[in-house]
């Protein structure tokens, strides 16, 4: 995934507009006096013009020390990106702008260095040491596009090394210090970097508000990398929450993005070939969840041109994988696995291919399942599963690891203020102590005061930074936590009441002892249901398999509800007489219990139970049902859920939940025929 990125990443900076070979103004303060540069003739820059590189090179050593050569060298550096003799070049310029005091020119020479390094190496010291070269020149002159380019230029860096809280909090700095600065450029540039290490991190939310931030400044943005950069990140954040709406918006504005770009650079029209390729991938996706199949017809014989006789290409991949969903979406699941295979031959052939296999590891799981190959669709989703959770705690070990290093690096900056201090305290003491003791050591006091109280807040912003991170990390035990915290102080304090008041009358004692009974047996589901999920999750729950009818199964959890509850009515109709399995009897008593009656419902609705035959095996379902009534949602109602959910999968079935827009809350479940 990181050398994606970085081959992603490339194509982006191809998009940045180049300076043309031209005489341009010395904004820096410090004025030259050559005064063969003022009586440089406009027409000599225009002749050099249509030099091809190895003339320009030919002519380097015999032109004066002027701004044409300057010029040159400027031109011969951008012309030799991605090659060794771009860093020999960038560093004359370097050499050549500082003997001129051209701090313009200066800027240009430390930012094309820095991308030298960016593309050619991992050096992120080497970054951030040009990087400091570069910041005072390009503030003294205010010229931010270059320095604020050179600080994405480590962002991303930081990304690609999977550094990603060094590279959120380099990039939080950045988009303050832009917005500080007025330059609009740096502050999207900001937000985009930091979309991208949300991405990679997989927190969504902080990523969507990012790209939106990016989104609102689009109109006031004078380059199209970032505008392409953000819109291809909103498009895939559209994909994967299923907003078909959003993700049209954002398509029409790409294409209208990459209209523009090569309008306006037609010479090089033929660089946006693979953003149409992502384009059209994106089409067929949002054709085909809106089962318009005409229209990706029409983007299938787009993918086929952008792709004929080229080498497999990233975004190629992205567009086999859309062709899947259509073919899936349309039952033709056999082209579909064809076109797997070729995706996972070439992934597999690729270096570090794990990190990029588990899409199409997901997607053959998907192809399996409407084949009915239900066991092989299994492992491919386990498999799938299991190469994420190695991604994702691998993730976390280094963010981990990046918290404990900026930790370490702020007791170290700590020690060394403490140094610092003491030093001056005593150098203060020496010189104080001979003009006035007194008035001298009040002064100490209060300067070692501000110093204390300044290192006591730092150190505290830190720590809170830390705390802030970690609660992202365990939303989930919190909300258990407060779940479970209810009912036990529910408990505590009614049972204080029954024990200091004795004066309770019968009626209030037996109300007192429901209340408490009623929160125990919250707590006591409460904790069932989250150790069934744990072992659930773990792999470790023990089934009890024994061939049993799924039917009689059904209609004896209708009768446990009805025996136990006869204010409870219901209705019972079946297309199947009987449907003979292997399973576990109880925990499917268990899963049907659930889906007709909650213990803690407020209302108690009639449920109707249909079963009919699909061609998955057999379908049940249950409207409207208080399970997946809204009214009952609760902690413990989602952990349920994910009970019955993994119950099923386990069995090859499959559980469906009503979504919040539908008036009737119901619950649906699959089952097979046969599990061995």
């Amino acid at each position: 995934m990181t050398k994606l990125l970085k081959t992603f990443a490339a194509i982006l900076l191809l998009l940045l507009p180049l300076q043309p070979l031209q005489a341009m103004p010395d904004t820096s303060q410090q004025a030259t006096s050559d005064s063969n540069q003022q009586a440089t003739p406009a027409n000599s820059l225009r002749q050099l013009q249509v030099l091809p590189i190895d003339s320009l090179i030919a002519l380097l050593p015999t032109l004066p020390h002027d701004s044409l050569r300057l010029e040159v060298l400027h031109e011969i550096t951008l012309s030799l990106q991605h090659t060794p003799a771009q860093e020999t070049y960038a560093r004359q310029l370097i050499a050549e702008a500082e003997l001129q005091h051209n701090d313009s020119q200066l800027c240009a020479g430390l930012y094309l260095l820095m991308l030298y390094y960016y593309n050619n190496t991992d050096d992120t010291d080497s970054l951030l040491h040009w990087l400091s070269q570069l910041k005072p020149v390009a503030l003294r002159i205010q010229d931010y596009r270059d320095y604020f380019d050179g600080k994405k230029l480590v962002i991303n860096n930081y990304i690609y090394s999977q550094q990603y809280e060094y590279a959120i909090a380099l990039a939080e700095e950045m988009a303050h210090e832009a917005e500080e600065r007025a330059y609009i450029d740096g502050t999207a540039a900001a937000y985009f970097c930091l979309a991208n290490a949300y991405n990679e991190t997989g927190r969504l939310k902080e990523e969507s508000q990012a790209l939106q931030q990016v989104h609102r400044l689009f109109p006031l943005l004078h380059y199209s990398n970032i505008k392409l950069g953000t819109t291809e990140l909103l498009i895939e954040h559209a994909y994967r929450t299923s907003d078909t709406t959003a993700l049209g918006t954002y398509l029409n504005e790409y294409e209208a993005l990459l209209d523009e770009c090569e309008a306006a650079s037609a010479e090089r029209a033929s660089i946006y070939s693979l953003h149409r390729l992502y384009a059209a991938a994106y089409r067929i996706y949002y054709h085909t969840m809106r089962q318009e199949f005409k229209e990706v017809e029409r983007h299938m014989a787009q993918v086929e041109h952008l792709t004929a006789d080229e080498p497999m290409h990233p975004y190629q991949l992205l567009a086999m994988d859309a062709l899947q969903t259509y073919y899936l979406a349309t039952g033709l699941p056999e082209i579909a696995l064809l076109l797997n295979d070729s995706v996972l031959l070439h992934l597999m052939n690729e270096e570090g291919y794990a990190t990029s296999i588990v899409r199409p590891m997901r997607r053959r799981g998907e192809i399996l399942n409407q084949l009915g190959e239900y066991e092989r669709a299994l492992s491919c989703y386990e498999r799938s599963v299991e190469i994420q959770d190695s991604i994702n705690l691998e993730i976390s070990a280094k963010q981990v690891a990046e918290f404990h290093r900026l930790h370490h690096l702020d007791i170290l900056l700590q020690h060394q203020q403490e140094l610092k201090e003491r030093e001056q305290w005593i150098l203060l003491s020496l010189c104080l102590l001979l003009i006035i003791l007194c008035l001298v050591y009040y002064r100490h006091i209060q300067r070692l005061n501000q110093a204390l109280f300044q290192a006591k807040h730092d150190t505290e912003e830190a720590l809170q930074c830390a705390q802030r991170a970690n609660e992202t990390k365990s939303i989930f035990l919190a909300d258990l936590r407060q779940h479970i915290s209810k009912p036990i102080h529910a408990v505590v304090a009614l049972s204080k009441q029954l024990a200091a008041n004795p004066r309770l009358t019968d009626e209030e004692r037996a109300a007192t002892q429901q209340t408490i009974t009623r929160y125990t047996q919250q707590l006591i589901r409460l904790i069932n249901g989250v150790l069934d999920l744990s072992r659930l999750e773990a792999g470790m729950t023990k089934w009890q398999l024994a061939p049993c009818d799924l039917l009689q199964t059904l209609r004896q959890a209708i009768d446990e509800v009805q025996l136990h509850h006869p204010e409870i009515q219901i209705n019972y109709h079946s297309q199947v007489e009987q449907w003979p399995v292997q399973t576990d009897p109880k925990r499917l008593m268990q899963l049907f219990s659930s889906c007709l009656y909650l213990p803690y419902a407020a209302t108690h609705p009639i449920p109707t139970v249909e079963v009919t035959p699909c061609a998955e095996g057999i379908r049940i379902r249950i409207a409207p049902s208080p399970l997946a009534d809204t009214a009952n949602r609760s902690e413990e109602s989602t952990i349920r859920h994910d009970i019955n959910r993994r119950t099923l999968l386990y069995f090859g079935g499959s559980y469906r939940v009503s979504s919040e827009e539908e008036s009737t809350p119901w619950i649906e479940i699959t089952y097979p025929k046969k599990r061995e």
